[in-house]
């Protein structure tokens, strides 16, 4: 009953009424990043990236597609490009490996931010 509940609730957009892979994807991502020790939650999440509690909640159970400028603004406030953030959204690469080799690189490198002094 809760399944047929769910299923119904699924976005009318989606393709065979399935969730596209890079919806799953981002919604593995939001859950993932809440769960970090250093967030610790989906509430502390929203407030680092200063997007609504209820919009990330949604992304995680793939019942919203996200606005473009809200993709950007989860990305750029994370450390992240939104080039990189769409990239693991299309790809495969597990989340655990991909956030634990990014902190990986963070810390090697936490003042890496590129500055272009033109």
């Amino acid at each position: 009953m809760v399944q047929q509940q769910l299923l119904q609730k699924r976005p009318s957009h989606s393709l065979n009424g399935k969730y596209s892979q890079v919806h799953k994807r981002l919604g593995e991502l939001v859950r993932a990043l809440a769960k970090e020790k250093d967030i610790g939650s989906e509430r502390q999440l929203s407030k680092i990236t200063d997007l609504s509690n209820n919009g990330l909640r949604k992304w995680s159970s793939c019942e919203a597609d996200p606005k473009l400028q809200n993709l950007m603004q989860f990305a750029y406030s994370l450390g992240w490009s939104l080039t990189e953030l769409i990239s693991f959204a299309e790809g495969n690469e597990d989340i655990a490996e991909m956030l634990a080799k990014r902190k990986r690189q963070k810390a090697l490198a936490p003042d890496s931010e590129e500055v272009d002094e033109r």
